[in-house]
């Protein structure tokens, strides 16, 4: 069945009821994908200080380990993708709220990971915070029966990019011994991404039927 033809199912208990316990099951689970994904920086100077080894050298590990995303992209769809679109089932008068409490779980996430991660390796160490990680990872594996495509195939290109996107900003750290030029590069580049967006959205309103050029 065709994607334009789907129609959620009658019977749910739209706006009422377990709703808002889907509500809160997804805003959970996006708080431990983006808490996991967006906090992981802060195992960087550990790792740095127990390999005595340079940022160039940490950022090509974690290079193999962004392409290592490639596997992980069909958990994350399994669990980040179906969280958005169950909002659409189960909220029609408060779907505006309920998307926004669920959006909230990203920041809420990258909140609650950072002190949490500093006290897991101030307890146990780099080695035993790297194996919680991984098991809050695991969970990714738990979802729907349908893998998302767009979704496991923006993260499959995001792993891939971030293979090529460690190593450089590491040497650009040692080389000139500061974060900054890599802060202006990102800046110029999410400047650019954002030029690019618009352009397209002006290309395609221009060719609309309804424009009046």
């Amino acid at each position: 069945m065709h994607f334009n033809e789907w129609k959620p199912c009658r019977s749910l208990p739209v706006d009422k009821g377990w709703a808002w316990v889907v509500l809160m099951a997804s805003s959970v689970i996006l708080i431990i994908v983006q808490g996991s994904l967006r906090t992981f920086g802060l195992f960087i100077v550990e790792l740095q200080r127990n390999f005595e080894t340079s940022s160039t050298t940490i950022s090509i590990v974690l290079a193999a380990e962004s392409i290592s995303n490639c596997l992980s992209c069909a958990g994350i769809a399994f669990s980040y993708g179906p969280c958005l679109v169950n909002i659409s089932h189960y909220f029609k008068r408060y779907r505006g709220t309920a998307n926004a409490l669920v959006s909230c779980g990203s920041s809420i996430g990258q909140f609650l990971f950072s002190p949490l991660r500093i006290f897991l390796i101030t307890q146990y160490g780099v080695n035993g915070a790297l194996l919680v990680n991984s098991a809050l990872f695991l969970q990714y594996f738990i979802g729907e029966h349908r893998l998302s495509q767009g979704l496991g195939l923006m993260y499959l290109f995001t792993g891939l990019l971030a293979s090529l996107y460690y190593p450089f900003f590491g040497y650009i750290r040692d080389l000139t011994e500061s974060y900054d030029v890599g802060y202006v590069i990102n800046s110029v580049a999410l400047i650019v991404s954002g030029v690019l967006f618009l352009s397209e959205a002006c290309v395609k309103y221009k060719k609309s039927p309804g424009s009046d050029n």
